[in-house]
């Protein structure tokens, strides 16, 4: 089991190494090819610390691109106001506050979802729990 668990981490590490060093040449892409492999089940048998700093990074770089875009103009400054989040709430017809309910429930089922299957993946839990 352990060194299965070694291989899929030797495999998932040799994947990163191929994306860092592919020929995309801008950071979105870069970006969405990253955040697809952490995803994916290739990504899970990543060290956590390395997955840990990529998700850092990544997130360091979107908010300076965001920081920037404000800084010379192409961008309004985003202004967080939570009663105009409560305001718009309420305002949402019955259809889309089910829909938003359901892509909530989705989203934090999928996320609990992943949690498990990197556990029985790592080996912290027992397949059969």
């Amino acid at each position: 089991m352990l060194q299965l668990l070694h291989q899929d981490q030797k495999r998932a590490i040799e994947e990163l190494w191929s994306i860092i060093h592919s020929d995309v040449k801008n950071y979105s892409k870069m970006r969405e090819r990253l955040s697809a492999f952490l995803d994916s089940v290739t990504g899970y048998y990543l060290p956590s610390d390395i997955q840990t700093t990529i998700r850092r990074e990544i997130y360091d770089a979107d908010r300076f691109l965001d920081k920037l875009a404000v800084e010379i103009g192409v961008a309004p400054p985003m202004e967080f106001d939570e009663r105009d989040y409560e305001e718009w709430y309420k305002s949402l017809p019955p259809e889309e506050l089910l829909a938003l309910g359901e892509s909530e429930t989705y989203n934090r089922f999928k996320f609990q979802l992943k949690g498990k299957l990197r556990k029985i993946m790592s080996g912290e839990i027992d397949r059969g729990n």
